[in-house]
Order: C-alpha cells, then structure tokens, then sequence
C-alpha cells in the first residue's frame, strides 16, 4: 500500500499551512474540477444540497473525494464515503468512519479542525499542507466543501486532498 510519504519522494521539508478561499487560488486540476462542480450546483445559497452533486460532474476527483455526514454540529463527524485514493495515500482502513478512527493524533486534529471551519462559517475552504508528524509527513492541496440541505446548517461536506502538482 502506498502511503503519503511514498508520494513526496525525498522533497525537502517545508513547514507549510495555507488556507483560503478556493475562489482565490486552487492548483490542482482536479481539484478545480470539484470546485468548478460544487460552485455551480451551489447557485446563490450558502452551498448546494447533497441531491444537487452529481459525480459525473468531477469524475477524475471521485477517487479523491470523501462524503462526510455532519451530526449534531461541529466537530461530529461520520464518513459516508471514502475515495480510494484518499484511503490508500492516507493508509486508512476499510472501516474508517469518524476522526477516532485516524490513527495519527496530530493530522486528526488538523484534518477536523478544516472540517469544522467550513461547517462553523459555511464556507467553503481551500488549504495547502506540508505537515510532519510523530507518525509520518503529509503534503496536500485540499478542499472542504460544504453541504446543506435547509440553505442555513451544513449537514455534510465534500473534502478532498491530492498530493500537490510537482509534488
């Protein structure tokens, strides 16, 4: 199984955290692609319902993308679906379903408190990510992509990260 470190070859190591409205910046092709999807199934609300995303739309990022279910707020959290390309870069079993179920503390916390920003502010979020942990190293461009079903709350998320253009 091929894990992140695996991805980034013998890139240097650079502290890196941004994060940003996708409007502004998104690298990655496939990426856009989401992006480019969720954007105009989203109209003029906060952020489309989940019956208004259609995979045929961005079906180069489907194995990238994660179906997350927001319950009971922020911070609660169940996968609905887990692309396979998200679970082997990131080494995640088959019967990974909530924040507990990442074995490494350090990304976990990272990885919820983007979830939690895009569902507190019901916004969309762009991040780029070069994270070293007790565990191993995590290099990502990601999205978070609310959303809602009432056009107030968010009740789950698209998110996505896919290792970075040029590594």
């Amino acid at each position: 199984m091929q894990v992140a470190t695996q991805y980034l070859g013998h890139l240097p190591y650079m502290p890196i955290e941004e994060m940003g409205d996708p409007r502004d910046r998104v690298d990655h092709p496939i990426l856009r692609q989401l992006y480019g999807a969720w954007e105009s199934r989203r109209g003029q609300r906060i952020a489309p319902a989940r019956s208004d995303i259609d995979p045929i739309e961005f079906r180069t990022a489907v194995g990238w993308v994660n179906l997350i279910d927001v319950s009971q707020g922020a911070g609660r959290f169940v996968m609905r679906v887990l692309g396979g390309r998200t679970e082997q870069m990131f080494d995640l079993g088959p019967d990974f379903r909530t924040p507990e179920d990442f074995d490494d503390p350090e990304f976990r916390v990272a990885a919820v408190g983007y979830i939690d920003w895009s569902v507190v502010h019901r916004k969309p979020l762009r991040m780029f990510r070069d994270m070293l942990t007790a565990k191993q190293r995590y290099r990502f461009e990601g999205l978070v992509l609310p959303l809602s079903d009432d056009n107030q709350s968010v009740n789950m998320v698209l998110a996505a990260g896919i290792p970075p253009l040029g590594g």
